[in-house]
């Protein structure tokens, strides 16, 4: 019985770890892939990301690039305007995140984008 547990025990402490260490991966990937250049004026949020999400597999020597998931977002897509030049990849997707009043996290396989609850006011009691 002692065993089996150790076994089990075992297994689930290796499928964490190897979930951080895909995580680490991808925050490795978004600090070494640099964009070159990105431009735009106006754009939704949604779209300013998939032209990242693009950029993004041009720019990476492994051919990858990152994909993004959206959760919560606002109904309205903030517009973007912004223009960087060789920038990593983590810095362009924190000023769209700030431009636009969104949050990011790294997940296992992809950046997941949300609406950033900070701003929101605090129902009255």
């Amino acid at each position: 019985m002692k065993t089996t547990a150790h076994v089990i025990f075992v297994c689930v402490m290796m499928a964490v770890f190897c979930t951080i260490a895909e995580a680490q991966s991808l925050e490795n990937r978004l600090n070494r892939i640099m964009i070159k250049e990105i431009s735009v004026e106006e754009g939704k949020s949604r779209d300013v990301f998939e032209l990242v999400r693009q950029k993004s597999k041009e720019a990476d020597p492994e051919g990858k690039g990152v994909n993004f998931v959206f959760q919560d977002m606002p109904e309205g897509n903030a517009e973007v305007t912004i223009k960087l030049v060789d920038v990593p990849l983590i810095k362009v997707i924190e000023y769209i995140c700030i431009a636009s009043k969104l949050k990011y996290r790294i997940d296992t396989h992809a950046v997941i984008i949300s609406k950033d609850r900070k701003d929101e006011k605090k129902p009255a009691k």
